[in-house]
């Protein structure tokens, strides 16, 4: 797509701020922009941000993207009047726009999940959801099918912290849109915890599955649920560290929820640790007790040693 724009120096109070085509409307740290203070205090700028000429008598130009950069530069040079950005013209199209904005963002970085939701928003403000999956999903690395999109784009209606934290990748996509099943102070409750539990995204997806069954099978909402004694009783544990109150509260949200498996599995250990077993040797059961079959596994220092007791491990298993 040819689109009729030019490099142009101007000045930079011609410039006009505006969030309106921003990838990032909640505030994002800025540390990890593809030119920071001091690559453009070496360099200057070398990934011109993107203006529209528009006609407006205060100002001649809209910022389009590159906000961060636009700036740094300001912060950079104080003393600076000019800078260089890549202009388009008044008559360009909504879709001109987008692909402009795509180009931007993929040659300074990849999108973060979040990037692309509220990308794929602007888009269906101006495209149909068809054109906006045959034109725009493929260089997102995505399946060129709708209901991609609908499914991205239902990620702005999270809560900023909530998106801040997809952005960063210390959320998911995936538990994202299942955070969307609950309630907004729910969902904000769990958030907080995966955070101050310092959780993992294994972590966060089982005690998300075990507030919400749980809670469920209880007729709570979650936040009760995790305001109950004998939570807090974790959670403001002040001997434990937030990992260590973090399994401790998985644990008790499972036995709450299995108390049948909680039980046998108490009752295995036990007559595990009455075996008195060498400490190279481990006894595991089938997931949840499906099968009567025990695992013995026996550890041995090398290859020489296990071969050295290979005639007495088969006398035995015969």
């Amino acid at each position: 797509m040819a689109i009729a724009c030019e490099f142009k120096r101007i000045l930079v109070d011609s410039v006009v701020i505006s969030d309106k085509w921003s990838l990032t409307p909640f505030q994002v740290s800025t540390s990890s922009t593809s030119e920071s203070h001091s690559t453009i205090l070496a360099t200057g700028i070398l990934h011109p941000p993107i203006v529209k000429k528009v006609d407006n008598k205060e100002k001649d130009y809209e910022l389009l993207c590159g906000n961060a950069r636009f700036s740094s530069f300001r912060n950079s040079f104080p003393d600076e009047n000019h800078i260089t950005v890549l202009v388009l013209y008044p008559d360009v199209s909504h879709e001109e726009i987008l692909q402009c904005l795509l180009d931007d963002k993929l040659v300074s970085g990849k999108f973060s999940c979040m990037e692309k939701a509220i990308f794929l928003q602007y888009c269906c403000k101006y495209l149909s959801l068809k054109a906006v999956a045959k034109i725009f999903l493929p260089p997102l690395d995505e399946k060129p099918q709708p209901y991609v999109i609908n499914k991205l784009i239902s990620l702005t209606t999270l809560e900023n912290p909530l998106q801040q934290s997809i952005h960063s990748g210390q959320l998911s996509q995936k538990l994202g849109i299942e955070l969307l099943t609950l309630s907004a102070n729910d969902r904000m409750k769990l958030h907080n915890l995966f955070l101050q539990l310092e959780l993992g995204g294994g972590k966060q997806k089982r005690l998300f599955t075990l507030c919400k069954d749980l809670a469920f099978r209880q007729n709570k909402k979650i936040t009760s649920l995790l305001a109950e004694d004998e939570y807090i009783a974790i959670l403001d544990h002040s001997e434990m560290n937030e990992p260590q109150k973090g399994t401790s509260l998985l644990n008790l949200l499972h036995k709450q929820l299995f108390p049948e498996s909680s039980n046998a599995e108490n009752d295995f250990r036990k007559r595990v640790n009455h075996m008195e077993l060498p400490t190279n040797c481990s006894v595991e059961h089938s997931p949840a007790f499906e099968r009567d079959e025990i695992s013995l596994t026996v550890k041995f220092k090398d290859m020489g040693q296990l071969e050295k007791q290979t005639r007495r491990i088969k006398e035995m298993l015969s």
